[in-house]
């Protein structure tokens, strides 16, 4: 078992809680465009699966190189880099129309 007082490390701590945050987002996403792209748009199940696709193969090759970005250019350089861009995405959200495939969930 794990031992309850390694948690009274700050970044130990901090690490879990970041971790635990991703995964419930994560999730959320999934479940949510999932829901979004068979209720609203009416896509099939099928259909749904091949539209997040694209999604979890981003996530294969990012995930895959974050740790050699890591060792060359820092946790701190790499993070950053990864909230700007889902913040560049956020940003762009505004933009989309509901013609496009999968747009943002905020209502038009």
């Amino acid at each position: 078992m794990l031992d309850p007082r390694l948690f009274a490390i700050a970044p130990v701590r901090g690490g879990v809680l970041g971790i635990a945050l991703a995964f419930f987002g994560l999730f959320a996403l999934f479940f949510v465009n999932a829901q979004y792209l068979q209720y609203a748009k009416g896509y099939s199940p099928l259909l749904t699966g091949a539209a997040i696709v694209p999604l979890v193969v981003g996530m294969v090759v990012v995930s895959r190189r974050s740790v050699g970005l890591t060792e060359r250019f820092g946790v701190r350089a790499v993070a950053a880099l990864g909230l700007f861009t889902i913040a560049g995405h956020w940003g762009c959200c505004p933009s989309r129309t509901h013609r496009r495939p999968i747009p943002c969930t905020r209502s038009s």
